[in-house]
């Protein structure tokens, strides 16, 4: 290729960069991914007339099975208190399986995965009270909320309430009790079958922007070549989608690529480049970028392919 052509090349790209960077181009030069709160297990069905207490060594806890996978980020607790309970601790462990009058149940694990305490439960009529974590959890994999006062919890009558639900409606996990600070469970219904406390959880589901060029080029011939990627998540909106090219490769910087190809706004799609005018038996490489308001992606890795060698010309 002429070098005047080459120079003209990377002088273009070297302006695309500046424009992103002032903020010319509505671009954003850094890694990130977009996530959204999604209600995910929940149980809201609850009476005035039943409540769990919690107070000295009394535990409840209520087990659920993730149907999302992601950062747990809220929990909300239907509660309500009595007297000067101490602070009200909040855990999320892991679950394991008990038998209780030959039926299954699930109880809390010994891990705790996430713990949170609060003052804040003051309401004396009940009401639903949130609770913000972060921990990833996993769909179909079981977890319990326990809680419980610290310090194993004040006076006689320092309590909190927890609202129950006694038609047994969430069929996914079930409530269960510890009279002893937490050292054995047992079934929160008694003989009677399992029942279920009022909660809810919320996931966040990370969608990340993400672009690559593993499957490589296509139709190379001596002078010519298909440059190919995919979108394979558009973080939540069609990103701007760019192939970046040359003899050398540029890595993860604009400026230090010879050529770059404008492809437009792209969804969750494959597409591709045909380029011209190469030299023979030469390696080129190639790199996938694309952005959004939400950020930006480099493919995992550039591409490479070798030019085919011309074929000589016979002269008679």
């Amino acid at each position: 290729m002429e070098k005047s052509t080459k120079r003209a090349w990377k002088l273009s790209s070297v302006l695309m960069t500046l424009a992103i960077a002032m903020g010319l181009l509505s671009t954003r030069v850094f890694l990130t991914s977009s996530a959204a709160d999604q209600l995910d297990q929940y149980q809201t069905t609850h009476s005035q007339r039943a409540w769990h207490h919690i107070h000295e060594n009394k535990y409840w806890a209520q087990s659920f099975k993730a149907g999302l996978s992601g950062d747990l980020t809220k929990v909300s607790l239907y509660l309500k208190s009595e007297g000067a309970p101490q602070p009200l601790v909040i855990e999320l462990r892991n679950c394991v399986t008990e038998q209780e009058h030959e039926e299954d149940y699930y109880a809390p694990g010994n891990t705790i995965l996430a713990s949170v305490e609060s003052s804040n439960v003051t309401s004396t009529t009940g009401q639903e009270y949130s609770f913000t974590f972060s921990t990833a959890v996993s769909s179909g994999t079981s977890y319990t909320i326990v809680l419980y006062q610290k310090n194993n919890g004040g006076g006689k009558h320092d309590k909190y309430y927890w609202s129950e639900n006694q038609d047994n409606q969430y069929t996914r996990g079930n409530n269960s009790k510890s009279d002893d600070g937490g050292t054995t469970w047992k079934r929160g219904g008694g003989g009677g079958g399992t029942h279920d406390q009022y909660f809810k959880t919320y996931v966040a589901v990370s969608s990340a922007l993400s672009v690559t060029n593993s499957t490589g080029a296509s139709n190379v011939t001596s002078s010519a070549a298909r440059l190919n990627g995919e979108v394979t998540s558009t973080g939540e909106e069609d990103p701007t989608v760019y192939i970046y090219w040359g003899d050398n490769d540029g890595g993860t910087t604009l400026g230090n690529w010879d050529h770059v190809e404008d492809l437009g706004t792209k969804g969750a799609e494959t597409f591709y480049k045909d380029i011209s005018g190469l030299s023979p038996n030469e390696t080129y490489y190639y790199r996938c970028y694309a952005t959004n308001s939400g950020g930006s992606d480099w493919a995992d890795s550039s591409a490479s392919f070798t030019t085919s060698v011309s074929a000589l010309k016979v002269i008679y």
